[in-house]
């Protein structure tokens, strides 16, 4: 094999191999789109307490885009939630596939859903709490704030609404145990003193 069909064909290979090596995130203000392999899931109600996703790319290179624009080598975990409102419920839609598209209504009872080539989780409104954690070097810049990371770092960010009462619970080791509920109301906020807030 000579040097010039040499390099054609690790090109080739490259280029075959690249959606394998790297994945990519668009971020709009109600839609999450998601390309390359990756894990997510999903907890809603009425089996949670907070419309919340999560995913986790498989792949050492991610790019961001939309909402949050970011370069990551290494391995991202970013969960967003949104708090519970009464009459205001829009449950979250997971759909895959790229040219045939299924979508269902995730829950934490289906565990984590696999995505190999495309997918995308509508959350019908910009996610009020992010969780961020990255193992690796990232920059990035947008809703998600300003960062520059060599090693690990974990964020977390609220951006809670005006005049609205809240109620939030939140572990990182259980996140699907999160509790994010809000109103606009004393005499509901003050059902919401009355009741266990956190386990």
């Amino acid at each position: 094999m000579t040097t010039s069909a040499l390099h054609l064909f690790c090109g080739f290979t490259a280029l075959c191999l690249l959606p394998l090596t790297s994945g990519c995130i668009w971020r709009t203000s109600d839609t999450d789109h998601f390309w390359g392999p990756t894990f997510i899931r999903a907890n809603q109600p009425p089996q949670g307490k907070a419309y919340l996703w999560e995913e986790h790319p498989l792949i050492p290179l991610v790019l961001e885009g939309g909402g949050h624009m970011a370069l990551t080598i290494g391995f991202l975990r970013h969960l967003a939630a949104n708090p519970v409102e009464r009459n205001k419920q829009a449950p979250l839609q997971w759909c895959s596939g790229l040219l045939s598209t299924s979508c269902s209504t995730p829950s934490a009872s289906d565990g984590w859903l696999w995505s190999f080539l495309y997918s995308r989780i509508t959350h019908h409104s910009p996610p009020e709490f992010n969780d961020r954690s990255v193992s690796g070097v990232s920059f990035g810049a947008g809703s998600n704030g300003h960062h520059a990371i060599l090693g690990y770092s974990s964020d977390t960010r609220h951006k809670p609404q005006d005049n609205a009462y809240y109620i939030f619970c939140y572990s990182r080791n259980i996140p699907l145990q999160t509790r994010f509920e809000i109103t606009r109301h004393t005499t509901e906020f003050n059902i919401f003193l009355g009741q266990e807030v956190c386990q």
